[in-house]
């Protein structure tokens, strides 16, 4: 599936503006000889009680915020992010996902910070990503998505020895990942169990009906019923289709398989 990508172009000079849900933000300062975007200084003096107690000048900066260009990603799915950036700052990204493409209230919006590690994956097609840096200079912005999945098979897996209960046993993935696309689930076997209705003209059976119970990132759960509609244990294989792990790190979302 083709990735769709963008980059922030530098080109534009604002001023802060306060926060009120989505933004389109180009709030720096062009240098045209280094094609980079500066922080905007606020000067004041310092110190100062009177002329005669003057002591020093001192310059402060408001932060850089910028939006990267509007990512279409055709359809609307679940998807990752690898977001690039290159800043002598502190930087934390606010993005956007829209199923719409309005952002006019219905998008939902996540705030990622510097050293988060389990990022979990975005739904929707349209994103904005927001970098605001507390820094003096952001000289590189880009945005990617990115749908490239993974697959994570586990094998004769007793439910029993599951934490959780009969009706939610959660599975133990060997990696993290930041999103589950798909679960299938055989049943391999199961002990023989009485069937618990007041009519059936067999007493006992072997049939094992899996249920996906939750598609968590982190705790994907799992039940098996019998015919009677009842929880029970049994040994399974499950195939999950997964998106690979986010993390940030160093003001960037890298993906790691």
């Amino acid at each position: 599936m083709p990735i769709q990508s963008a980059s922030a172009t530098l080109t534009a000079t604002s001023t802060m503006t306060p926060i009120t849900g989505f933004i389109n933000y180009a709030q720096g300062i062009l240098d045209p000889e280094t094609a980079t975007i500066k922080a905007q200084g606020r000067s004041r003096w310092g110190s100062v009680r009177s002329w005669r107690t003057f002591t020093n000048y001192s310059t402060e900066f408001d932060e850089i915020r910028w939006t990267a260009p509007l990512l279409d990603l055709g359809s609307v799915d679940s998807f990752n992010l690898k977001v690039t950036t290159d800043s002598d700052g502190t930087v934390k990204l606010r993005i956007y996902v829209s199923e719409t493409g309005q952002f006019a209230g219905e998008e939902s919006e996540y705030l990622i910070e510097d050293g988060s590690a389990t990022i979990s994956s975005f739904y929707g097609r349209y994103v904005y990503v927001t970098a605001i840096i507390t820094g003096r200079e952001l000289r590189r912005f880009s945005v990617e998505s990115n749908r490239e999945f993974g697959v994570i098979k586990l094998t004769n897996i007793n439910t029993a020895t599951l934490s959780g209960t009969n009706t939610a046993r959660v599975l133990a993935l060997p990696r993290a990942v930041s999103g589950i696309l798909d679960m299938d689930i055989q049943v391999k076997s199961i002990t023989a169990y009485a069937v618990d209705l007041y009519v059936s003209s067999t007493a006992t059976s072997v049939v094992g009906i899996p249920v996906v119970v939750s598609k968590s990132a982190t705790s994907p759960t799992i039940a098996v019923y019998g015919i009677d509609n009842q929880p029970r244990d049994a040994v399974v294989d499950v195939t999950l289709t997964v998106l690979n792990r986010m993390v940030m790190n160093s003001g960037s979302i890298a993906i790691i398989q």
